[in-house]
């Protein structure tokens, strides 16, 4: 333990000591022990870039999450769409946990991840039909699809880096 000297008396005290208790001398002047910087671990085998891209697809699902709740609270004709509102908390939940690495969100990552490829694998075939009758509306389905499927493979790889 860091200890500091009195000035008036000389005696070891605490650093956190304001006043000596023997002599009553102030300590405001008295130098204090510095803590030691801790040093972040950097795995030298792990490229720098990891942990920046892990954060920012946690942080994509997050408020991927987010905007889809808002778009669910919107009051449509037939009321509020609870499964919408289900999953997009769930993906809100999991950008959360992903972003404070909460290991049992890490551990069903893979699993939810898996699930959202296969969904997004869906879309992009459905959206090749609609494509044909809608045009360019189908064209950016098939494009939010693509990002979805890269994103979530990409986040199986990155949990697999960040172990």
């Amino acid at each position: 333990m860091d200890i500091i000297k009195c000035p008036g008396c000389g005696n070891s005290l605490p650093p956190s000591f304001t006043k000596c208790h023997i002599c009553g001398a102030d300590l405001a002047g008295v130098a204090r022990p510095k803590a030691p910087v801790k040093q972040k671990y950097v795995d030298p085998n792990k490229p720098a870039w990891v942990y920046p891209a892990y954060n920012a697809i946690a942080g994509y699902f997050l408020v991927s999450g987010l905007v889809t709740l808002v778009f669910s609270l919107v009051p449509a004709k037939g009321g509020l769409p609870i499964v919408s509102i289900v999953a997009s908390a769930i993906t809100i939940i999991f950008g959360i946990g992903l972003l404070a690495k909460i290991e049992f969100i890490r551990g069903i990552a893979n699993v939810l991840c898996f699930l959202n490829i296969l969904g997004a694998v869906l879309r992009i075939a459905g959206s090749f039909v609609v494509t044909l009758v809608l045009g360019p509306l189908g064209i950016l389905m098939l494009l939010l699809a693509v990002i979805d499927l890269c994103t979530n493979v990409f986040m199986i790889y990155l949990i697999g880096e960040t172990d």
